[in-house]
C-alpha cells in the first residue's frame, strides 16, 4: 500500500469519496465543456454572419465614397474589415462558414474562407481566427479577418468553487458518521487489549448503528462468561487444594503412629511434598481471585529492585540496564512470575543476568543462565503443572513443579508469551515477550 495512503477507516472512506467526488466533477466538467464549446462556435459563427452579409449588401448598394465610412463603422475589437484589390485568401478549404455566406448572397458573390489553426495562432490575448475574402461586383474584395479572444473561463472556477462546497459537505457529513461508527469500535478494541490481557473491563455502552450496537453487545456477552468461567474455575482449584488439605492431615497423623521405618519416611516424604502442592496450588488460586488494577509502573525499576532482592538473598542474579521504561501491567503478579524464572535460572543455571529490549509492537525481558539448558523436545513441556526435569524429588533441588505453569499463566493474562532458547556455546534463555503499549 502507497504511504500516503491513511490506514484508519475514516481517512481511507473520506480519501475514496474525495477521489469518486473528483473523477465525477471532472468527467462532467469535460462532457458540459465540450458541449458548451459546440454551442458557443455555433452561436458566434452566427453572429459573424450576421455581420458580415449586410457589410457586403450595403457595399453593393451605397456609393463608393460611402465605403470607408462603412468599414469603419461595422468594425469592431474581433471583426475587421478591409476593401482591396487582391484576395487575402490564396487557398480555400471546403467549409461550414464558406458554404452558409454563399447561400445567404443567393451565390451572386465569390466567397473564400481560409482557416487559421492553433498552431500557427502565436499565444496572445487577441489571435487571428478566421479569414474571409468575398468578391464584389465592382471588381474589389472585402478582406475580414476574424479574431478569437483567449479568455479566461468562469466554468471552471464556478465548477472548482461547486466541487469545493461539495467537497466540504460531503467530508462533514461522512466523518459524523464515521465517528458514530469509529467511535465504539474503538473501544471496543480498546476492551479487547485489556481483555486479552486479564484484565476486568465494565461492559461497554450499545451505541451507534445497529450492527455496532449488535457487536458491542455480543462483546459484552462474552466478556461477562469468560470471567465468570475464570472465576468459577479459580474457586473450583481453590476448593479443592483446600479441602485436600484435611485428608493430608489424618494421612500425617497416622503415618506418624507407624513405626520408624524406610517405608515410614518415604509416606511421611509423599505427604510433604502432597503439602506443598496442595499450598502452592491453594497459593496461585489466591492470588489468580485477587482483583489487582493495572498501572503504569518503571518496568526497569521493577526488575532491578527483583534482582536486587534475589542478589541479597546470596543468588547471582544481575540486572544489565539503565533506561527507563514506563509500562501498564500488574506489578505484583507480573514480578512473581519474572521472581519464578529468574530464581529458576540461578538455580539451574548457576546464575541469573536480566536484561529488557524494546520492539516495535512488544516488549522482551531475556534472562540468561549458565546452564545446560534443556532438550528441544522438553522446552514445551516444562510449563505442564508439577512436571520437573531434575531427577531428584528434593523440594530443595527440584520445587514443585508449578513455578513455570504460574509464571506463563500471568504472562498470559498480559497478553504475553514465554519463549525459551537454548544458547549457542551453552545456556538457556528465557524470553518474556509483553505487548508493547507505548512509551509515556
Amino acid at each position: 500500500m502507497m504511504k500516503w495512503w491513511p490506514k484508519n477507516l475514516t481517512g481511507q472512506t473520506i480519501t475514496l469519496l474525495l477521489i469518486a467526488l473528483l473523477g465525477s466533477q471532472l468527467f462532467s466538467f469535460l462532457i458540459f465543456s465540450d458541449e458548451q464549446r459546440t454551442a458557443l462556435s455555433e452561436q458566434k459563427r452566427k453572429y459573424t454572419l450576421s455581420r458580415i452579409v449586410p457589410v457586403v449588401r450595403l457595399l453593393e448598394e451605397t456609393p463608393p465614397a460611402w465605403h470607408e465610412r462603412i468599414l469603419k463603422a461595422t468594425s469592431s475589437g474581433w471583426l475587421k474589415f478591409q476593401l482591396a484589390e487582391q484576395s487575402a485568401v490564396n487557398v480555400s478549404a471546403d467549409n461550414p462558414l464558406q458554404r452558409h455566406l454563399v447561400e445567404l448572397l443567393d451565390n451572386k458573390a465569390q466567397v473564400w474562407v481560409q482557416v487559421k489553426h492553433k498552431k500557427q495562432v502565436k499565444k496572445r490575448r487577441r489571435s487571428l481566427s478566421w479569414i474571409v475574402a468575398i468578391g464584389l461586383s465592382s471588381g474589389q474584395w472585402l478582406n475580414v479577418k476574424i479574431y478569437r479572444y483567449s479568455r479566461t473561463k468562469p466554468l471552471i472556477s464556478s465548477s472548482l468553487i461547486s466541487s469545493l462546497f461539495m467537497a466540504l459537505a460531503v467530508t462533514a457529513i461522512v466523518i459524523f458518521i464515521l465517528r458514530r461508527i469509529t467511535h465504539p469500535l474503538v473501544a471496543l478494541r480498546v476492551a479487547a487489549e485489556k481483555l486479552g490481557r486479564g484484565e476486568n473491563t465494565p461492559p461497554l455502552p450499545e451505541t451507534g448503528p445497529a450492527d455496532i450496537r449488535q457487536t458491542t453487545h455480543a462483546f459484552n456477552q462474552m466478556n461477562e462468561r469468560l470471567q465468570r468461567f475464570v472465576q468459577d474455575r479459580t474457586r473450583l482449584l481453590a476448593a479443592i487444594s483446600h479441602d485436600l488439605r484435611t485428608p493430608i492431615t489424618i494421612l500425617r497423623l497416622r503415618a506418624e503412629f507407624l513405626e520408624e521405618t524406610e517405608t515410614r519416611d518415604k509416606i511421611l516424604a509423599t505427604l510433604d511434598e502432597m503439602q506443598a502442592m496442595t499450598e502452592a496450588a491453594l497459593a496461585f488460586a489466591r492470588d489468580a481471585a485477587t482483583e489487582e488494577e493495572t498501572r503504569r509502573v518503571d518496568l526497569s525499576a521493577l526488575v532491578a529492585s527483583l534482582c536486587d532482592d534475589l542478589a541479597d538473598m546470596g543468588q547471582d542474579v544481575q540486572f544489565i540496564e539503565e533506561q527507563k521504561h514506563p509500562y501498564a501491567c500488574r506489578p505484583l503478579s507480573l514480578k512473581r512470575a519474572l521472581r519464578n524464572l529468574i530464581e529458576n535460572a540461578e538455580r539451574y543455571g548457576k546464575r541469573a543476568r536480566v536484561s529488557i529490549e524494546i520492539g516495535e509492537t512488544e516488549l522482551y525481558i531475556n534472562i540468561d543462565d549458565e546452564g545446560p539448558g534443556i532438550q528441544g523436545d522438553k522446552l514445551e513441556r516444562v510449563f505442564e503443572p508439577f512436571v520437573r526435569l531434575e531427577s531428584s524429588r528434593s523440594r530443595e533441588t527440584g520445587g514443585i513443579g508449578l513455578g513455570m505453569s504460574i509464571a506463563r499463566s500471568i504472562v498470559r493474562g498480559h497478553g504475553g508469551e514465554i519463549v525459551l532458547n537454548n544458547r549457542e556455546g551453552g545456556g538457556l534463555r528465557v524470553i518474556v515477550m509483553l505487548p508493547f503499549l507505548g512509551r509515556a
